[in-house]
């Protein structure tokens, strides 16, 4: 293409869509929300991203500009993610509230003990898939679970906040533009 834009006399202009790999996880995870099973595996995109080489000047272009992603507000109302594994007494909360946890052998006893001592009406959600590189999109940091319960509730995730304990916490309150706290 570079070649060709040279030589007919064209300027070979790069726009790169400068988009942070878990802002591009969560794309990936709203579009299997919005019904799209054609979708990327968890490492599939992680290959894809250490792989990636940002387009530069040395490869011809004329130009590269690059344009930072920028995530559009969604509106709704606040809501509370709470890992289970930061839940160590009662929480005080407003508006709806997901308890959370990982566990591959697929037992929900330290997630409902969690919802229990959260109390109220708590929805609760677990990912019972292996350890090992993910092939789901829902453990945590993969958004899955609280962006499935963000869309449920008609949930603002920019006026949300995710409580928990773990580095992955941290990461997946980043990507879904919630406020974080230590549990």
């Amino acid at each position: 293409m570079i070649e060709v834009a040279h030589r007919h006399g064209a300027v070979a202009r790069c726009i790169w869509l400068d988009t942070p790999p878990a802002q591009a996880q969560r794309n990936v995870v709203e579009r299997l929300l919005d019904g799209d099973t054609d979708v990327i595996t968890p490492t599939s995109h992680m290959r894809t991203v250490r792989e990636l080489e940002p387009p530069s000047l040395d490869e011809g272009w004329d130009d590269v500009e690059r344009v930072p992603f920028v995530r559009e507000a969604t509106g709704g109302i606040p809501a509370l993610f709470v890992a289970a594994s930061a839940v160590t007494g009662a929480i005080a909360r407003h508006g709806p509230c997901l308890v959370f946890d990982w566990n591959p052998d697929g037992s929900d006893e330290a997630l409902q003990r969690a919802a229990s001592l959260v109390g109220g009406d708590v929805s609760t959600a677990l990912c019972p898939h292996p350890a090992g590189p993910p092939r789901c999109w829902c453990r945590p940091p993969l958004p899955l679970l609280p962006l499935t319960f963000a869309r449920t509730h008609g949930v603002d995730l920019q006026r949300s906040t995710l409580v928990g304990c773990r580095p992955a916490h941290r990461i997946l309150a980043d990507t879904l533009g919630a406020a974080y706290i230590e549990g």
